[in-house]
């Protein structure tokens, strides 16, 4: 029970920094020169959440297949 929790969480987080990642990309690409600082570290930010969290769930083995499959 605390396996499919923990994934479901897991799942909503990498979600979640991945839209993160691409709104903040595109608010660097698009501010003017004086905000690109701030946008800038807004996107390293998301970037490091997304790999944490990508690596706590690779961690547990949520990329590899758990189960047998029975045929």
């Amino acid at each position: 029970m605390i396996d499919k929790i923990l994934g479901f969480a897991l799942l909503f987080m990498l979600l979640g920094s991945f839209f993160s990642v691409l709104g903040n990309l595109l608010a660097t690409l698009m501010n003017p020169v004086e905000l690109k600082v701030v946008a800038w570290k807004r996107l390293g930010v998301s970037l490091l959440v997304l790999l944490v969290t990508f690596i706590i769930a690779y961690h547990f083995g949520y990329f590899i297949d758990k189960y047998e499959w029975k045929n």
